[in-house]
Parts: structure tokens; sequence; C-alpha cells
């Protein structure tokens, strides 16, 4: 009986397979003192044209809302009852090849470990919109640090792979709160900083912004 060679071709995307690399907090406590900047130029916080501006033709990550959930935050006798945002956002590598990340939760360490210009900020934004009202950014917003000198500050993307963003944000009293639409925005910026007599001054400048599409909060 005569053998039969029988071949089997695998893509390469099947041996990646789409999976979580990574889960970060960004309600975890800073372990390094937080960098007293005093002042800075740049794009990377500039609501709300370098956050709702165009996607790129072809944007290498995906931004995915993945759950919210609202609830009424506890108030003492003197204060005002808030209510209080709970998110996860998917941050996916869309592209065909690896991406590096900054995963670093400690801008003070990166900040003395990183040669200058070499360090990149990533950072998460929310925005909140009701109806005819001008949107507004909750506070409480997050950033993660790293450079190729601090390997553990960088995680490296494959293709299909995803970063898990989870956290929490509280309506700014007098204002509006659900319902209403909330996006998320996800910044990479460029950032190195110099000293003056009052402090440090940051430069920044942002190299990509994903948006996501919107979700109602009811």
């Amino acid at each position: 009986m005569p053998y039969r060679l029988i071949l089997f071709l695998v893509c390469p995307c099947m041996l990646l397979g789409a999976q979580e690399k990574l889960s970060l907090d960004a309600n975890a406590a800073v372990q390094e003192p937080p960098l007293q900047i005093v002042g800075g130029t740049g794009t990377a916080w500039s609501p709300p044209m370098a956050i709702d501006g165009p996607p790129s033709p072809t944007p290498p990550l995906t931004l995915t809302i993945k759950s919210l959930a609202v609830s009424l935050h506890p108030a003492g006798a003197a204060a005002v009852s808030r209510k209080e945002l709970q998110y996860e956002l998917r941050l996916t590598n869309a592209s065909a090849k690896s991406v590096k990340m900054p995963i670093s939760p400690n801008p003070g360490l990166t900040y003395r470990s990183c040669p200058p210009g070499q360090e990149q900020q990533v950072g998460i934004v929310l925005r909140f919109k009701k109806g005819e009202e001008r949107a507004i950014s909750l506070p409480g917003n997050r950033l993660w640090s790293g450079c190729p000198a601090m390997k553990d500050s960088l995680v490296t993307l494959l293709p299909g792979e995803w970063i898990t963003y989870r956290g929490s944000a509280m309506f700014p009293p007098l204002h509006s709160d659900p319902p209403g639409l909330l996006t998320a925005a996800w910044l990479i910026s460029d950032v190195s900083y110099s000293s003056t007599p009052e402090g440090l001054r940051e430069k920044s400048k942002t190299k990509l912004v994903i948006n996501s599409a919107g979700q109602n909060l009811e």
C-alpha cells in the first residue's frame, strides 16, 4: 500500500493567537514619589484637539471599551454624593508587527533611570458627553512610562495580543453625570525634562492617539 505524504500549511497568524498579554490597574499606588512638574510644552494633554483629532488611516492599535459600571460613591455629611465609573479598556495590537509599550507606573523612577530623550509615556483619557452639553474629561487620568534602558518598563505586544487597562474615575461635582456617552482615548508621547530653579519642566510630543467608539452610560 503506497504511503502518502500530507503537508499541512499553517498561517503564522494562527500560531500567534489572540490573548491578553498584561493587565494594568490604573488605581494602583505609585511606588516612587511623583514628579513635581511646574510647567512645560507639548500636545500630550491638549484637549480637545489632540484627543478628538482624526484617526490614523491604518492605526496599528485598536482601543475598545469592554465594560463600564456606574455606582453612587458614598459621601460624608458635608460632602456631595458623586457617581463613580468603573471601566475596563482593551488596547489590541492590530498590526502584523510586534510593538513595545511603556508599562511602568513610576514616572519618578523612569525619569532618573532613562537617558534623556528616550522616555515615552502612555496615557488614558476618558471623556463624557451628555446630550448637547460640552464634553468633559473625567479626572484621575493615569500615566505609564518606559524606555529601552529599563527592560522591565516595557512590554512587547505580538500581533493579536492586548493590554487590559482597569480603573475608576469620579464624575466631578456640579457637572453632568449619566446618562450620556463615554469615549476613551489612548495616547503615547515622547517626553523629556529640563531642570529649572522652580522645578522640572516637561516637553512632550504626542506620537499617536487611538480613540475608542463611544458607549452609552445609563
